[in-house]
């Protein structure tokens, strides 16, 4: 059987359209995941900075509170090392009943 010189330019022009559109195919494909990783990574960031934001919020609340309950030792501790200085005028209930 001889080969036919419009045969092979038909089938080289085939092989090369096909090649051509599987790449504009994968081209459009890789473009569309692009952009749905880009939204994905986008609601994840606003996530995760509305969660930081939270985070900050109870950090800010539980600094106050500590904060606070510092205040309350140092008035006790205060109030200890002034009766240890200070003599009471009141003797303690023991030494009444004595």
């Amino acid at each position: 059987m001889v080969r036919r010189p419009w045969m092979d330019v038909t089938i080289k022009a085939a092989l090369i359209g096909a090649a051509v559109l599987v790449y504009l195919d994968l081209k459009a494909e890789i473009r569309s995941v692009r952009v749905d990783l880009g939204t994905r990574i986008d609601r994840l960031e606003t996530r995760m900075g509305t969660r930081i934001g939270r985070l900050e919020t109870r950090m800010d609340r539980l600094e106050t509170k500590v904060d606070g309950l510092e205040t309350k030792i140092d008035e006790v501790r205060g109030h200890f090392r002034f009766e240890m200085t200070e003599p009471n005028e009141n003797p303690p209930p023991t030494d009444v009943n004595q």
